[in-house]
């Protein structure tokens, strides 16, 4: 036996190299309206049968909005194609073109199909975490914005040190954001610890409500007006005297919503509404009201400061 002869012994089978690649092949006569299917298309494909079969039995498998791809490219052109199986997350890939019948005519198309679900996933998950970081950037300039143009300091060291602290706290959101993957809710609780972490928070804090996760884009706007709002406590507030306290609750709403209520004790008693509103307060405003869609209502009771702060259900992480 010849050399070229036991090369040929030892080539690999067609089945065999659909088995090796996960691939297959099929056929289609435009003439006829008919398909040929090998073994690897038709697994590929989830059907039980290869070889000759009716072009509607291979559509039938075909997403309805992906059945016009699957068709005879124009002359000298080839075709490239993907498309998804009906009532699957499996995605195929066709590449192929047209074969000369025995008449001469361009009639039959010869296309390798494959299996690229990992690859489309891939690329879904990729588009996925591109929109949520230009989300997320978005939402950090914006508050940057704001915090710039609405901080106030007659010296400018106080203007800088006040912009600093509270870039700090948006930087600090923004890396809780950045390592975790999209969709991720955030628990409240840490971030509320986290606001008080100056002060002494296991002293000064006390906090009640069930385990509630934060969707991603509420975050940082979540957390500045945190800050701002510990800050005023320990500026003006309960915060600003020893012993002071701020006791916090929150409930989910019936809604899929979030409550949370804002208690302060043991602070200088307060006698009148204040005359102006400050920075912190004009930002817990922008922030509740443009970047959360939330509302908040301020009660300057006396004992001191009492708020509540409502957000909508699509700040909410849904529970799994």
């Amino acid at each position: 036996m010849s050399g070229e002869a036991k090369a040929d012994l030892n080539r690999p089978t067609p089945s065999a190299l659909e088995e090796v690649t996960g691939s297959g092949r099929l056929e289609f006569d435009s003439f006829l309206g008919a398909v040929w299917l090998s073994p690897g298309a038709a697994a590929l494909h989830g059907m039980a049968e290869c070889g000759h079969l009716p072009l509607s039995q291979l559509l039938d498998r075909i997403h309805p909005e992906d059945r016009g791809l699957l068709t005879m490219p124009a002359p000298g052109s080839r075709l490239r194609c993907e498309y998804r199986l009906l009532g699957t997350e499996c995605w195929i890939e066709a590449r192929g073109g047209l074969v000369a019948a025995p008449d001469g005519q361009d009639v039959r198309l010869v296309a390798l199909v494959l299996d690229v679900t990992e690859r489309k996933t891939r690329e879904a998950r990729s588009r996925l975490v591109l929109r949520e970081v230009e989300h997320r950037a978005k939402n950090a300039l914006a508050t940057a914005q704001a915090l710039v143009r609405l901080t106030k300091a007659e010296d400018p060291r106080d203007f800088a040190r006040s912009v600093e602290q509270r870039l700090a706290v948006l930087g600090r959101a923004h890396a809780r954001l950045s390592t975790a993957p999209p969709g991720t809710g955030f628990s409240l609780r840490p971030l509320l610890e986290e606001a008080f972490g100056p002060y002494e928070a296991s002293r000064t804090l006390v906090l009640r409500g069930p385990e509630m996760m934060l969707a991603a884009a509420a975050v940082q706007p979540v957390c500045m007006a945190l800050h701002e709002l510990a800050t005023n406590a320990a500026k003006y507030g309960a915060l600003s005297r020893a012993g002071g306290q701020v006791a916090l609750r929150w409930r989910r709403t019936q809604t899929g919503g979030l409550v949370l209520a804002w208690r302060e004790s043991g602070g200088p008693a307060l006698t009148a509404v204040p005359g102006r509103r400050g920075f912190g307060l004009s930002m817990i405003e922008a922030v509740v009201h443009g970047q959360l869609g939330g509302r908040i209502r301020f009660d300057w009771a006396p004992p001191g400061l009492r708020l509540a702060l409502s957000l909508p259900p699509s700040c909410v992480k849904a529970s799994d």
